[in-house]
């Protein structure tokens, strides 16, 4: 009965107003101050004393010194449950200004019968009579919340970091319903068994014991600022555990020092890879960029959206951003002038132009250039999904090749500076139509570059690997597969591929563009390739699962191997020969790659336009088998309009009647 009672109590105490619950705390220091003073007074005297005006008027005079202090250091205004160590610190100091003050009018100033002790005595009573008030309370609410919170808790959580950071953290968890807070853990040995606002801090060897554990817990890195080589070690340690690792970023990306469960984030694929991010050259990336007019192609895209993101911060004058995706070029339009009204922004000057084009309508084009002579082309419009690509050859090589090439056509004539196209590890040596259409794009530029005299236009490439999070990256397949409980699809088992972040991308084509002297392939200096089985692995173990095989039945997640799609390989290369040499960036090299003549290449393009246009899709794998040096088809002819039969659709003529009823 008085649990229910109590029960009752407390959630009526919860829904009060705030300034009601402030009403009510500031009521209770009132009776805690003439309590304490009470108390004061008896053990001074050593007997209980009698309630009179006297001590009635010394009590109103302590009430009058401590709630003004109180209020003033904020103490009204902590919510009960969320007490920590650090509103004791803020009592403390509060507590002590009271103390100056009360001894001053007791010791110094005297009144009459009344003891000099008592100005030291009873600010040290009211100091635990308030504390004690304000744990009590802490705890009562508590442990109402922890009982409400017990049927829908998901997880429990370490925080591996018993710093700042580590602290604040600890504290918010009292906000979220979805966590348990459990200990901490800390490399400081002098704080292993020690207590920080009452949790426990242990060893990181104690780790080792969960991970026969049923149920996985969540571990949150609460350590922004280590360094990166002590980070990666400690994240490989980790990915042996059974524990679904979190992190805060470091605090250069913080919006502030204040910590927020908001802050936590997943690890990101280069913590998990142990890969070192490339670091930008900040003078070529503002080369040919500041204070110019920009037109990037395929603006909505991963790649194209993220380089204008990067030619932002450099200033330029107009951006140009195309594409034929009405909702992508939305989409980056209105995240980048988000980004210009952003407060103290220093590139307001900016004017962004939003164009819906597609590339291969070269009179819109000419429009285009003729209208902002743009001084610099990054060309990112591309049809890039390999399996889509091998299943939609004309639509493929249209954009990709013809698109291009009436872009640098209508660039050159309106004297572009230089034009940079986006390509792709892909193009060395393709067995598939997307990596062919890449690289015969690429010829086409080099050949305009080297053969097309008294053009101004300086024709550039770049390549690179897999962009991670990009649309098609196997990085958010694999996390939507996770979460969903699996499997997790592998092509191959031997598979592997390189891997860049999308802004290295993006400021490697900025970057490259301003080296560029003409009819260059660019390269990135990406280390090793990345097995994509072990990269799963890793992704599975970071959320504190385990994998399902033959080694592990009693496993959470199954990595199942499908084969290769059409047109994929086994491993990606980046240069077709060994002939490169170092640039002004140290992770940027430059290819020096043959190419066909131009006659060659101009017969190449008469055949190729006739085959489109009469879909003859056998005819144009077969011309680019005979061009593209090292292209081999990896799979037959799966493009869905020349191998459609209609009698797999139409069945029988009474069966689909598309006469209008009179």
């Amino acid at each position: 009965m008085y649990k229910e009672i109590l029960r009752n109590l407390t959630k009526r105490s919860i829904k009060l107003s705030r300034f009601t619950k402030k009403s009510i705390a500031m009521f209770l220091d009132v009776i805690i101050c003439a309590f304490a003073t009470w108390i004061a007074f008896s053990l001074r005297l050593g007997e209980f004393v009698d309630i009179n005006i006297q001590f009635i008027l010394i009590s109103m005079l302590s009430i009058l010194i401590a709630l003004p202090v109180f209020f003033f250091w904020g103490l009204y205004k902590v919510i009960f449950r969320y007490i920590n160590g650090d509103t004791f610190q803020v009592l403390t100091k509060a507590i002590i200004v009271y103390t100056i003050i009360h001894s001053i009018i007791f010791i110094i100033i005297k009144i009459d019968g009344v003891p000099r002790s008592i100005g030291l005595m009873q600010p040290m009573i009211l100091f635990l009579l308030t504390g004690a008030s304000r744990w009590l309370i802490k705890t009562w609410l508590g442990l109402h919340f922890s009982s409400n919170n017990e049927k829908t808790l998901k997880n429990e959580v370490i925080i591996y970091g018993a710093g700042d950071s580590g602290r604040q953290l600890a504290a918010n968890l009292l906000l979220s319903q979805e966590f348990k807070f459990l200990y901490f853990v800390d490399d400081n040995e002098s704080f292993w068994g020690g207590t920080i606002d009452g949790y426990q801090v242990k060893s990181p060897t104690k780790l080792n014991n969960l991970s026969d554990l049923d149920k996985p817990k969540e571990l949150w890195l609460a350590m922004p600022n280590l360094p990166t080589q002590k980070r990666r070690k400690l994240i490989n340690y980790l990915s042996g555990l059974r524990l679904h690792v979190r992190t805060l970023p470091s605090f250069s990306d913080l919006t502030n020092r204040k910590i927020h469960l908001g802050d936590v984030r997943e690890l990101n694929i280069n913590e998990l890879l142990g890969r070192e991010p490339v670091q930008p050259d900040h003078n070529l990336l503002k080369n040919y960029t500041s204070e110019k007019t920009i037109l990037v192609t395929g603006a909505g895209g991963s790649i194209g959206s993220e380089i204008c993101r990067q030619i932002l911060y450099c200033n330029p004058e107009y951006i140009l951003l195309a594409d034929n995706s009405e909702l992508a070029l939305y989409n980056i339009h209105s995240e980048l002038c988000a980004m210009l009204n952003k407060e103290n922004y220093k590139i307001k000057q900016t004017t962004l132009v939003p164009l819906l084009i597609n590339i291969q309508d070269e009179k819109k084009l000419d429009h285009i250039f003729k209208t902002w002579r743009p001084s610099t082309v990054y060309h990112a419009a591309a049809y890039k999904h390999v399996p889509i690509v091998e299943h939609n050859v004309v639509a493929g090589i249209t954009n990709n090749v013809v698109g291009t090439l009436k872009c640098a056509n209508v660039a050159m004539m309106y004297n572009v500076k230089n034009f940079v196209l986006v390509s792709t590890d892909k193009a060395v040596r393709p067995t598939n139509v997307m990596g062919a259409s890449k690289r015969l794009a690429e010829i086409a530029l080099q050949l305009m570059s080297n053969t097309i005299k008294n053009t101004s236009t300086c024709f550039c490439m770049v390549r690179f690997g897999n962009v991670l999070g990009s649309s098609g990256s196997v990085v958010p397949l694999f996390r939507k597969q996770i979460d969903s409980g699996g499997p997790v699809t592998v092509t191959d088992e031997n598979v592997t591929r390189y891997f860049m972040t999308v802004t290295e991308a993006a400021q490697l084509v900025i970057q490259a563009g301003s080296m560029s002297n003409g009819g260059e392939v660019f390269v990135l200096d990406m280390g090793q390739p990345v097995r994509i089985l072990d990269l799963a692995r890793r992704m599975i173990e970071a959320k504190g699962l385990q994998v399902k095989d033959k080694k592990t039945p009693w496993g959470d997640i199954e990595i199942q191997i499908n084969g290769l799609r059409p047109g994929e390989k086994l491993y990606e290369e980046l240069l077709i020969g060994d002939n490169v040499q170092k640039t002004k960036h140290p992770r940027i090299l430059q290819a020096h790659e043959k190419f066909m003549k131009k006659i060659e290449f101009n017969k190449l393009m008469d055949k190729l336009e006739i085959y489109l246009e009469q879909n003859d899709v056998n005819s144009i794998r077969k011309i680019l088998q005979t061009s593209i040096p090292g292209y081999l088809p990896s799979s037959k002819n799966v493009d869905w309009i020349s191998n459609f039969k209609k009698s797999s659709l139409f069945k029988s003529n009474s069966q689909y009647n598309f006469n209008i009823e009179k």
